[in-house]
């Protein structure tokens, strides 16, 4: 039996969640997901660390064939803009070390893939979650490690669009509103 396994990751350097979803026989299937979190009273840098040591065994463990990572927005409060590129840095080094390929998918594409509303909630996604992955999440698994696993489920989706497989994250990596188009999916971005 062949797998294809994907592991998502919500960048964060307070919470940073990870989620891992293996595509069987064309049914996405619910591996392990969790959350890295680190004391908020911790200096930035023991935090980093402590991010990019749990990536790294999440990569160890999982050997995922790809990472898929929440795209950067913009937003009104710089610091933390600045506090999430980090998170994004440790989870981009903790793939390049591991010699796993990378795409960066927008929140609201992926919300809009996995629920059908690019504006939906946490509560939504984890619900849609609930209905689409094969194996059980746990209730008391964190709102960020749904959001990872959101990600993982986005990417198997893309990949099963004609001329939408994942690439090396470049440029053009971005699903677009063609890519939702493709999967029968319309309305707002």
């Amino acid at each position: 039996m062949t797998t294809d396994r994907v592991l998502g990751v919500d960048p964060g350097t307070r919470v940073c969640g990870w989620g891992v979803v293996d595509l069987v026989k064309g049914d996405m299937v619910l591996v392990e997901a969790g959350a890295i979190e680190a004391q908020e009273s911790d200096p930035i840098e023991k935090r980093l660390a402590l991010v990019f040591a749990g990536l790294e065994a999440a990569l160890l463990r999982h050997a995922p064939r790809l990472v898929v990572v929440e795209e950067a927005f913009y937003g009104k409060n710089v610091r933390s803009a600045i506090r999430l590129g980090e998170g994004r840095g440790c989870a981009l080094l903790a793939a390049a070390r591991a010699g796993v390929a990378v795409v960066e998918l927008q929140a609201s594409l992926v919300k809009k893939a996995v629920t059908g509303h690019g504006a939906a909630t946490k509560e939504q996604v984890r619900a849609a979650l609930e209905a689409t992955l094969r194996g059980k999440i746990d209730s008391s698994l964190p709102l960020d490690a749904t959001d990872a696993l959101a990600l993982a489920v986005a990417a198997h989706a893309r990949s099963s669009v004609p001329g939408g497989a994942p690439r090396r994250r470049s440029r053009g990596s971005r699903w677009t509103a063609e890519d939702l188009a493709r999967l029968g999916l319309r309305g707002e971005e």
